[in-house]
């Protein structure tokens, strides 16, 4: 497999691609497997993070089976694309911010999000735009940061 990365490229889906390459499958179904295990971690992120809205363990779970069963989120989970990893990206920051929201003067949880927001962009550009609703998450939650 080459490693050739553009600038248009998804580098992080591609490293991590290469990294499934070693696996003893043919390189497609390598992929597929990617797209399946990002696609599963971000359900899981998603269960964390309406346990951790609601406190509710059915409500949490409900969510992610609705999620998990959703067409479009299954369509996209079984073939070898980078919408998987951008959801688990997505609401990865999600819970560490609804986290940050326990502890406002802990900076240890800004800083996670802002190095995995940086690893969401190396894989998806769409990932730009979640910073509007991070950015007003953070100034709904304080305001000594604006």
């Amino acid at each position: 497999m080459n490693l050739g990365i553009s600038a248009d490229s998804h580098p992080l889906f591609i490293i991590l691609g290469h990294l499934f390459s070693y696996l003893p499958f043919e390189p497609a179904y390598s992929l597929n497997l990617l797209s399946a295990v990002t696609s599963s971690l971000a359900v899981l992120v998603v269960y964390l993070v309406v346990l951790e809205i609601t406190g509710s363990t059915l409500a949490a779970l409900i969510g992610a089976i609705s999620l998990c069963v959703s067409h479009a989120f299954w369509l996209h989970a079984v073939i070898g694309r980078i919408y998987g990893l951008n959801a688990f990206f997505v609401m990865v920051l999600a819970l560490i911010l609804l986290k940050w929201r326990k502890e406002p003067t802990n900076n240890r949880f800004l800083y996670l999000a802002a190095f995995l927001f940086g690893l969401g962009l190396s894989n998806h550009l769409i990932m730009a735009f979640t910073i509007i609703g991070f950015l007003f998450l953070l100034c709904l939650l304080t305001t000594e940061y604006f």
